[in-house]
């Protein structure tokens, strides 16, 4: 939630050619968090970690 709210609020707002690099770091770190999210829901789910 964070990284999303850092990413609407300071980085999008000042989005330039120079700082374009700081929103694909975002966008990989969000990305990486929800797969990571969906993994351990699936583990949960099918009891893989109770």
């Amino acid at each position: 939630m964070l990284l999303g709210v850092k990413l609407l609020l300071r980085l999008m707002p000042n989005l330039t050619d120079a700082n374009l690099s700081g929103l694909a770091w975002h966008i990989r770190s969000i990305t990486t968090l929800a797969i990571a999210f969906v993994v351990v829901g699936g583990f949960i789910r099918l009891g893989g970690l109770g």
